[in-house]
Order: structure tokens, then C-alpha cells, then sequence
């Protein structure tokens, strides 16, 4: 039997001088997308936290409706201010976290009877994880 040589072929790629710009700063373009995409998922949780504790009808006052993840404008019964909002963004490695949620000082009681925040996650992952991979494609290709 004869021997068989294996044949192979090779190729050289450069990139061009856009091209290397841009695989250099891809770190900061990757880390600007998480924060995006963590903000933009909270905002949908905060949305959902928001539209439970509207038809639930648990406030007698717009503080702690707008005050969740973001202030709003929305007015209740007794008023439209709006509490301290809890909306903290920090990203450390590769981890990125955003704490959201009410600093009215009735939040706590209220999320531990009625569980707003518990009940909103679970009706807005979903959503949330469609939200954020769709801020992901929509970040990095403008910055392409």
C-alpha cells in the first residue's frame, strides 16, 4: 500500500487599520453593552414591579410607584411626588449588577407582604432576557 501524504492549505489574514481599531477597543464596546443591556432588563423588571403594584391598587400616594428603578411621573390618589429611587449600577471583572427597587420607607413591609419585585420577575424574565440580548445586537452594531 502506498503512503498517503496529507495536504493542507494555509491562509494569512490582516486585518485593516478600521478593522484593528476596532478589535481593540471590543472590552469597552463588550462592557458598554452589559451595563446597557443590565439597565435596560431592570427598567422592564422596575416596569413590571410598577404595573403590579398599579393594579393591585397597594398605594394610596404616586411615592412609591415612581420610585421604583426610576422615577416617574405617575400621580395617585393623595399626590405625585416621588420617593428615593434605588437605582445602582456596578460593574466589577466580568460581572455587572443593578440593584433597583423603592426607598420610600414603607418599600420593605410592602415587598414583604405582597411580594411585588418577586412577582415581577417572574412574570417579566422573559421579556427581560429578550430585552437585554436585543440592547446587546443594537449596542455593538452601531458601534461597528
Amino acid at each position: 500500500m502506498g503512503e498517503s501524504k496529507a495536504k493542507y492549505a494555509s491562509v494569512t489574514v490582516e486585518l485593516d487599520d478600521e478593522m484593528k481599531k476596532f478589535v481593540k477597543r471590543l472590552p469597552e464596546v463588550f462592557l458598554g453593552a452589559r451595563e446597557l443591556a443590565v439597565e435596560s432588563m431592570g427598567r422592564a423588571w422596575a416596569d413590571g414591579a410598577k404595573d403590579i403594584t398599579r393594579t393591585d391598587h397597594h398605594i394610596d400616594t404616586a411615592a412609591y410607584i415612581n420610585s421604583i428603578g426610576y422615577a416617574g411621573s405617575e400621580a395617585g390618589p393623595n399626590g405625585a411626588e416621588v420617593g428615593r429611587v434605588i437605582h445602582e449600577l456596578r460593574s466589577e471583572g466580568k460581572t455587572t449588577t443593578l440593584e433597583i427597587g423603592s426607598g420610600v420607607e414603607y418599600a420593605k413591609p410592602l415587598e414583604k407582604r405582597f411580594n411585588i419585585f418577586s412577582r415581577a420577575l417572574d412574570a417579566e424574565l422573559d421579556g427581560m432576557e429578550k430585552q437585554g440580548k436585543n440592547t446587546i445586537k443594537r449596542y455593538i452594531k452601531n458601534r461597528m
